[in-house]
């Protein structure tokens, strides 16, 4: 099982529009995201926001967790393979097809 990286906080606010999540990053989080970004050679990095089980009045409700999941390649290469043309039809009027 791989390390699981943590990085920031939010919880859920309720506003008149419906639900709202608000992130918050430290400094360190954002280091720590950089390094995933470098150590894997991306661009991107993924996140998934998680519920606390024990969660405390004031304090975060959810934790953000980097998803270091990666697609494995099950797939084989496709190989060029020519695909076999039908031959022309010809235009000579014996074409008994109204169209």
């Amino acid at each position: 099982m791989e390390e699981r990286i943590l990085v920031g906080g939010g919880r859920i606010i309720k506003t008149k529009y419906g639900d709202l999540p608000k992130i918050t990053f430290h400094r360190d989080n954002l280091k720590r995201m950089l390094e995933y970004i470098d150590a894997n050679k991306t661009d991107f990095v993924t996140l998934a926001m998680k519920e606390k089980r024990n969660q405390q009045e004031g304090k975060a409700s959810h934790y953000l967790e980097i998803d270091t999941w990666v697609k494995e390649e099950q797939r084989q290469p496709v190989q060029n393979k020519q695909i076999p043309q039908a031959p022309p039809v010809p235009d000579d009027g014996t074409n008994d097809l109204p169209f």
